[in-house]
């Protein structure tokens, strides 16, 4: 149960930065200059999706150090 709750932060950034992706996608397919506001925003979520899905992975407790 504690593997779906490290997953759930980082989803959410990914969803968020997919959506502040799609003006930019957008303003692309109409050939109007890109706002860079939504860019910068999508970015710096897809930044903080990869930075918690990492943190995610190491705070995972694991077997901690084996004994002999």
């Amino acid at each position: 149960m504690k593997t779906w709750k490290n997953m759930v932060v980082p989803i959410l950034f990914a969803l968020g930065s997919v959506g502040f992706f799609v003006p930019v996608v957008k303003q692309l397919i109409k050939e109007e200059p890109v706002d860079g506001t939504f860019l910068v925003i999508a970015l710096a979520c897809f930044t903080m999706a990869v930075v918690f899905f990492v943190v995610g992975r190491k705070s995972d407790g694991g077997s901690g150090t084996p004994s002999d």
